[in-house]
């Protein structure tokens, strides 16, 4: 048996584990490194920088320049990334606590509280979104996903009050519920109310309630 022969093969297949541990390695650090650029960016737009900048993520996340730019082809790529992950971040406020259960009173109780919710939430990435993204296919995608989203929750959620309605007064008595719910109609109320929660809670709960009776 020609030893040299098993030993060279030994070490060619140790070297290939120790190249394939390498590049795992890598790939792991790439993995990684690019959640940080998307946490950066987030973190950053919650701070109140409504549109960070390669540089700014740089210095705050300790990743170069040019490895972000290895990481995300185009700005664009990376504000897109974002949008998908604070999208995921929200996906607790988006449910009403018991969809659809219970006397009209609490349901109606319980939509003003959820949506309320989300709005503190989403406030900072949803003003910076519409600011400095606007036309960014990425994000009209996801706030036309989100407008679906929240108007057939409606649907569900008061069924029994809209299951008399023809098709057409249903959807507009939808659509009229769900603008009270705008982001630009919840800014108004704060603006209005500064930090008087109970007149605001108030207010949307009268909304929804004259929508529905």
């Amino acid at each position: 048996m020609d030893t040299t022969r098993v030993g060279d093969t030994a070490n060619a297949a140790s070297e290939r584990e120790e190249s394939a541990a390498e590049i795992d390695g890598r790939s792991l650090r790439r993995i990684r490194n690019r959640e940080k650029v998307i946490d950066s960016y987030l973190e950053l737009v919650a701070a109140g920088n409504r549109s960070p900048s390669i540089d700014d993520l740089a210095k705050y996340s300790g990743i170069s320049f040019r490895s972000i730019y290895r990481y995300f082809d185009a700005p664009a790529d990376l504000v897109g990334a974002a949008a998908e992950r604070a999208m995921e971040m929200f996906g607790r406020d988006l449910a009403v606590p018991d969809e659809g259960i219970g006397p009209l009173d609490e349901r109606i109780e319980r939509l003003v509280d959820q949506r309320l919710a989300l709005y503190r939430r989403s406030m900072p990435y949803v003003t910076a979104a519409r600011t400095a993204h606007g036309d960014d296919e990425t994000i009209i995608n996801l706030f036309a996903q989100l407008r679906r989203t929240l108007i057939e929750q409606l649907g569900r959620h008061f069924a029994t009050e809209f299951e008399a309605l023809d098709d057409e007064a249903r959807r507009a008595r939808q659509i009229g519920i769900y603008f009270g719910f705008l982001h630009d109609s919840l800014r108004m109320l704060h603006d209005l109310y500064p930090e008087d929660d109970v007149t605001i809670r108030a207010i949307l709960i009268d909304h929804v309630t004259r929508h529905l009776t």
